[in-house]
């Protein structure tokens, strides 16, 4: 068994996305491997009494005395916040103007001293450095860490830890994490792009493995020259168990989107191309997510035939949803890594209707595990929800398709790619 320390800006509660609920996924099945594991996080500000520690918080508290007597210390605490079978939690909050995932209630110009001071977080990277010190693991994962600070890489460098590091999104690219499909940007940002580009590339340096989900996003990282002298694999992300109930096929189109309720998700095209198709028949949408378009979109749904608002579901909920629709549909208009709603709707045989966006066209194959159309292109998505409702009768065979493509991601393999990989097993 291998001690590995795992570092995601977001976990737990705190999560919001599909990258937390691998780094979960991940750590989960490690511990239920036999491995010991550890999860790092940020979390909000709290006002926390001098001398009380919480639970996942005991290096808070320890005693005072020689570097050994810390760590037995540190060692007692930790047992006694464990729970049996699952990781370890150990979270605090980075300095700065507010925390990562608050970003979204303030303006431009805090945003951008935000971001500033968060590249270069004295004061994270040392609290991690403390954390590191008490863990003494055998490998370091990071994951996304905007909201730790990007010192935590040179950091590992230093003390010559052994260091893996997966790539889930485009924020190395540009700091909102967010990007075109076209991957350009506007004349006024290229330059403060290429900057920031640079200092990422400098900052990150080269750890030992770099895992990234999908061959689009290797590729871009490649060609910008991150990470030159480390080793990359492509192991895409694991799709939850795959479900044996049998299921019906579907006498009508019913449709699932499941994401965050923002502009750049699509749910504004998706509702625009609904509203357009006149001759859907008893075609449904349902929406599962929360997020800064929740009330217009209450309103804007209550005019709609056949839409219903069905707020955040918890994952379970969500296997649910997709293994009672026919199709999920996910209509970004922005660079996508690999989904994990992709991945989860394929896991209850569910296809996909798609934006053909970064890494999803290597996972939604058109007219084969679902169809695809050209992102941000309100007609297009019309046409794929219609190609769609007339591949009905054929419903079965996507199905079938859909499960043997999440079978072949399965975690248990995905968990086995990443401890070879631990292991600097070559035939990885």
């Amino acid at each position: 068994p291998m001690k590995m320390l795992f570092v995601s800006n977001l976990y737990g509660e705190n999560a919001r996305g599909g990258a937390e609920r691998i780094v979960g996924q991940e750590a989960e099945a490690l511990v239920a491997a036999g491995h010991d594991v550890v999860v790092v996080s940020g979390e909000r500000k709290r006002d926390i009494p001098k001398g009380v520690c919480l639970p996942g918080e005991p290096w808070r508290c320890l005693p005072p005395g020689s570097p050994e007597e810390v760590a037995a210390a540190y060692a007692v605490a930790v047992k006694r916040t464990a729970t049996a079978g699952k990781p370890r939690s150990v979270r605090y909050h980075p300095p700065n103007i507010y925390f990562y995932s608050d970003d979204r209630r303030h303006g431009y110009l805090s945003r951008l001293a935000w971001h500033f001071l968060d590249i270069f977080n004295g004061g994270s990277a040392q609290t991690f450095g403390r954390i590191l010190a008490l863990e003494r693991p055998d490998v370091v994962h990071t994951h996304n860490l905007m909201g730790l600070g990007f010192l935590i890489p040179a950091l590992l460098r230093r003390r010559k830890v052994r260091h893996v590091h997966t790539v889930h999104d485009v924020q190395l690219l540009h700091p909102s994490g967010l990007l075109s499909p076209n991957g350009r940007v506007g004349a006024a940002e290229r330059i403060p792009q290429a900057v920031y580009i640079a200092l990422m590339r400098s900052l990150f340096g080269s750890p030992e493995t770099v895992i990234f989900p999908s061959e689009f996003l290797r590729d871009e990282h490649v060609r910008r020259g991150f990470f030159r002298g480390s080793r990359i694999e492509v192991v895409r992300n694991p799709a939850p168990e795959v479900s044996l109930a049998a299921r019906a096929v579907p006498s009508a189109p019913s449709f699932l989107f499941v994401g965050q309720l923002e502009r750049h998700k699509g749910i504004d095209l998706l509702l625009s191309a609904w509203s357009r198709w006149d001759d859907k028949g008893s075609a449904t949408l349902e929406i599962a997510g929360d997020g800064t378009l929740a009330e217009e979109l209450r309103r804007r749904v209550g005019t709609m035939d056949g839409v219903r608002l069905l707020g955040k579901l918890d994952h379970e909920a969500v296997l649910e949803a997709l293994a009672r629709s026919a199709y999920l549909i996910f209509p970004s208009i922005v660079i996508e890594n690999a989904p994990a709603a992709i991945m989860e709707s394929l896991s209850r045989g569910t296809p996909v209707v798609a934006a053909s966006v970064g890494g999803v066209p290597e996972i939604v194959i058109e007219g084969d595990t679902g169809f695809l159309f050209s992102p941000g292109d309100e007609a297009a998505c019309l046409a794929a929800l219609r190609r769609a409702e007339a591949a009905l009768p054929e419903w079965n065979l996507f199905f079938e398709r859909c499960m043997k493509t999440a079978q072949e991601y399965s975690l248990a393999k995905h968990v086995e790619r990443i401890v070879a990989l631990y292991a600097g097993n070559e035939a990885a």
